[in-house]
């Protein structure tokens, strides 16, 4: 727990981001963190400055291609 507490602390100060949107978003993406980097990837590159808020929204950016691709989530 401890260490997916500090995942999502880094993920959030990374993509500027809320604790309380990045959980909402996780959850419509079935709780599938890798999803979740790539929206935010995706949301990013394409310079879209918002949160989507139902699961076809998330689909509709996920399924955009990578855009600037200037953003790369990376956790090393």
């Amino acid at each position: 727990m401890k260490e997916k507490t500090k995942f999502l602390n880094r993920l959030t100060d990374v993509t500027n981001r809320s604790n309380g949107q990045t959980l909402f978003l996780l959850e419509l993406l079935d709780n599938d963190v890798f999803k979740l980097m790539d929206l935010e990837e995706k949301l990013k590159n394409n310079h879209l400055r918002y949160c989507p808020e139902n699961k076809e929204e998330c689909e509709t950016v996920l399924n955009m291609d990578n855009g600037s691709y200037w953003f790369k989530l990376c956790f090393i």
